[in-house]
């Protein structure tokens, strides 16, 4: 999984905008609703729903709501993974009652690693519900054949894909999209230690000074990433 520095904010704002759109099998959900949802003043929601545009997590439309995109349903699935796995972890086996689990499952959910959600999904048995009967998701959130190194030691001629997508790596390629962080190749290095990077069908040079401040996952077997 890529992962997307958010805020524990913006986890809850994406958490709660999918919520609404699965409990009222809506596409595009209204600021009214997550006025109601989130308790928060209008003004306020609107401004962290254009920052999260910002990070290709959804889409703004004025007077009408949110929708979100494909990656931003895809952060709030793994969120709610995270808080439904920690309910049953401390229910069964720190024996919290049930009423006492969703405040703490709160915290931990926002501090917990893909990699950690799934090892310890995978180490309660993948459970299929949570304590309040609410499906947890399914689909694995971190694969186990990967690893994680600074673009500057990525091997040439290999599919990447970005591990960390901030603010400032957003601004530096521009508008992307699922498909783009997953296709990335280094194809030369030069002698002043930039390098030639083909990211989605577009080739472009690195410098070297942004290198290590760029991360990417490389995958132990094979290319698939």
């Amino acid at each position: 999984m890529i992962t997307i520095r958010l805020s524990k904010s913006e986890q809850d704002y994406l958490k709660a905008i999918y919520e609404v759109h699965i409990k009222e099998n809506k596409q595009i959900v209204s600021i009214k609703e997550l006025v109601a949802k989130l308790e928060f003043a209008p003004p306020t929601i609107t401004e962290m729903l254009k920052r999260l545009e910002k990070k290709n997590l959804l889409e703004y439309q004025s007077y009408k709501g949110v929708l979100l995109s494909d990656e931003g349903i895809r952060q709030a699935r793994f969120i709610l993974k995270s808080h439904r796995v920690w309910e049953f972890f401390l229910l069964r086996n720190l024996g919290y009652q049930p009423d006492n689990v969703h405040e703490e499952a709160e915290a931990l959910e926002h501090a917990a690693s893909p990699k950690m959600v799934e090892r310890l999904y995978n180490y309660l048995g993948a459970p299929a519900f949570c304590p309040h009967g609410n499906e947890i998701p399914q689909e694995n959130f971190w694969d186990e054949q990967v690893f994680e190194i600074s673009i500057a030691d990525a091997p040439l001629n290999k599919r990447l894909a970005l591990a960390h997508v901030s603010e400032e790596t957003a601004a530096f390629f521009g508008k992307m999209t699922e498909k783009t962080y997953r296709n990335i190749i280094v194809i030369e290095e030069l002698i002043d230690g930039s390098k030639i990077v083909n990211l989605s069908g577009i080739s472009f040079v690195l410098p070297a000074f942004f290198q290590k401040e760029l991360t990417v996952y490389q995958y132990v077997k094979g290319d698939k990433v």
